[in-house]
């Protein structure tokens, strides 16, 4: 079963796009999946691997209403488990569900149904749905015959998407998370699985955003146009060359520390990843002043 193309459109960005950008570290993808009766049972080894939202995720899963068991399995295999993580938050190890443990099942689990994935798809073509309605409503208000009674209509369709748009984000954990990348914090949408990236996919789409980000300076919450940006409009272009200063004042006390071990300019820019020319500007002043303290030294030996 398709889409509805007319709903999906409905949504689309002025590029033509469905997805939207979201900055997130993405989701742990099964090493294999299988169906076993009426259900998609995922298997995770190391090393683990990551998937990141891309064109065709929230199109493809929308697909899905309706069609073949092999045609889901075609799709869990692509983007992974929809509600499960094999991965502890904390510390980052897979985790095997113990025994008994109905937490660790829910979370940590093996086994989605494939019940659940087709009434997954229906809540969200469903809050799409609402939302068309919702837009359509709106534009009505021009016109003469907009009576009371649609007023009222348009704030029960606001009430509900709100709702269920609020309690599909919770439900999948989608939060802001902060991270180490050892030299400074950063701060991220946490997305752990599938279902996470849908409704984060799904809530922008609905908000009409080509994008979302937090803030790498100030940590605050800021649209994109759908382009990869680290900084809000405030911080911006200061944040950003305080950022490259801190980056560049940093290489260039590497180099110059390698300088002084022995290492070629050549080498030194093979390590930083910078070129040569730029490592010759850095470490050329401490090279002239090793040179003349040489010199010195066999001009006092001649003497």
């Amino acid at each position: 079963m398709r889409t509805d193309p007319v709903l999906v459109s409905h949504f689309a960005t002025k590029a033509g796009n469905i997805e939207r950008s979201v900055i997130s570290a993405g989701w742990i993808r099964p090493a294999r999946v299988e169906i076993s009766g009426e259900d998609l049972v995922f298997d995770y080894c190391q090393p683990l691997q990551r998937v990141k939202a891309a064109a065709g995720m929230l199109d493809g899963f929308l697909r899905l209403e309706g069609t073949s068991n092999e045609r889901i399995l075609a799709y869990a295999r692509r983007w992974g488990a929809l509600r499960i993580s094999p991965v502890d938050e904390d510390s980052g190890e897979v985790v095997k569900p113990r025994e008994g443990s109905f937490v660790e099942a829910f979370v940590h689990g093996r086994i989605e149904s494939l019940v659940e994935w087709r009434a997954a798809v229906r809540e969200i073509r469903d809050l799409l749905s609402l939302a068309a309605q919702l837009e359509q409503t709106l534009e009505r208000r021009a016109l003469p015959n907009y009576v009371r009674e649609q007023k009222s209509r348009m704030s029960d369709f606001s009430r509900e998407v709100q709702i269920r748009m609020n309690r599909l984000l919770f439900a999948n954990m989608v939060r802001p998370h902060i991270g180490w990348t050892g030299e400074q914090w950063t701060i991220r949408l946490h997305i752990r699985n599938l279902g996470g990236a849908l409704a984060a996919q799904t809530m922008l789409m609905i908000a009409r955003k080509d994008g979302l980000a937090l803030c790498g300076s100030c940590g605050e919450t800021f649209e994109t146009d759908g382009k990869r940006k680290v900084y809000c409009k405030d911080c911006g272009l200061k944040a950003a060359q305080r950022a490259a200063s801190r980056k560049r004042y940093k290489a260039l006390v590497a180099a110059r520390e390698m300088s002084q071990q022995g290492k070629s300019p050549a080498e030194i820019a093979a390590v930083l990843g910078r070129p040569i020319g730029k490592i010759r500007g850095w470490v050329g002043n401490s090279l002239e002043s090793k040179g003349r303290m040489r010199s010195n030294g066999r001009k006092t030996r001649s003497k």
